[in-house]
């Protein structure tokens, strides 16, 4: 059957065979990254599927040349990019590991609050847990699981979660919780409480909870006992970070080929300083980039489709 394959196809089946390889995933799990049928492709592979391929194979083929026309291209590959925004709370993070308790850096979305934070992650590996709290999380067992599955513990209670996790962690270490707008008071108090444990022993245990403004309005909400106690322990500043940090440097640094260009550049630092933020501005860019034309018109045609798309 093999042989009745398209260039393209087989190029396609190569490339599943290398993702599970490369991403030491199984069958199944690359089958749903990539948004094709487990079952489907095992028949495929194994030459015993019944029906015509081509559709399943044509999927496949798009989805890794997408995926290598966005790795041929620099602008989809940017790394870090040290933004007066995400430097900042870069340092806050350094400070929060290094004295422990707590910090909070909050406020608008897409201005580098989350980049900081998988950079700090990625430099302190070794020192750093970096979760993502979801609407799911928000009690404390959910958010015990959370921390417990990062750290390789297995237990079922939240005390013996909280045991395990206290086991693991070790002295220097950081926890930055991203998204914790969505966990409540009672859930705050209960990671504070681990970075206590430390305090007492004479260590440090860094807790930097990192979101929108809504962890303000949590922190000074009608729990007033907990959230007091919450905020007693922030050593490291609770910052409010906005679109109003974001300078014309940054605009240079995100996308340097444009740097020379005023008009162009101009432009993303407008988009910038409204809700889209520095995310937005950047998706702009990408999009143009991905239409070849970052010219003025380019950007603007770009922005013009995502606002239809909204």
């Amino acid at each position: 059957m093999e042989n009745a394959y398209t260039q393209n196809h087989k190029w396609a089946l190569q490339k599943f065979k290398e993702l599970m390889v490369q991403k030491n995933l199984s069958q199944n799990s690359a089958a749903k990254m990539v948004g094709v049928s487990a079952s489907a492709i095992s028949q495929i592979i194994k030459g015993n599927y019944k029906a015509d391929p081509a559709n399943i194979l044509n999927d496949l083929y798009d989805y890794f040349k997408l995926k290598e026309q966005n790795a041929s291209d620099p602008a989809q590959n940017r790394s870090y990019v040290p933004t007066a925004v995400s430097e900042r709370i870069y340092n806050q993070l350094r400070a929060c590991r290094l004295s422990g308790g707590l910090a909070v850096a909050y406020g608008d979305s897409g201005v580098g609050k989350t980049q900081a934070a998988r950079k700090f992650a990625k430099d302190f590996a070794n020192y750093t847990i970096l979760v993502t709290a979801r609407s799911c999380h928000n009690n404390i067992t959910a958010v015990m699981r959370l921390l417990a599955r990062a750290l390789g513990v297995n237990e079922r209670t939240a005390d013996e979660m909280e045991a395990g996790i206290l086991a693991k962690l070790r002295d220097g270490t950081i926890i930055i919780l991203d998204e914790a707008q969505h966990l409540s008071a009672r859930v705050l108090d209960s990671v504070r409480q681990l970075s206590d444990e430390f305090e007492e022993q004479g260590q440090t245990l860094g807790v930097a909870l990192i979101g929108n403004d809504e962890i303000y309005r949590t922190l000074h909400g009608k729990d007033k006992t907990k959230c007091a106690q919450i905020r007693n322990r922030i050593y490291s500043g609770m910052v409010r970070y906005t679109v109003d940090h974001i300078k014309k440097e940054d605009i240079n640094l995100l996308f340097p080929d444009l740097s020379d260009q005023k008009p162009e550049s101009d432009f993303l630092f407008k988009l910038s300083k409204t809700p889209l933020a520095l995310r937005g501005a950047d998706r702009i860019y990408k999009n143009a980039s991905r239409a070849k034309d970052k010219s003025y018109a380019g950007l603007q045609a770009a922005y013009q489709a995502a606002q239809l798309i909204g």
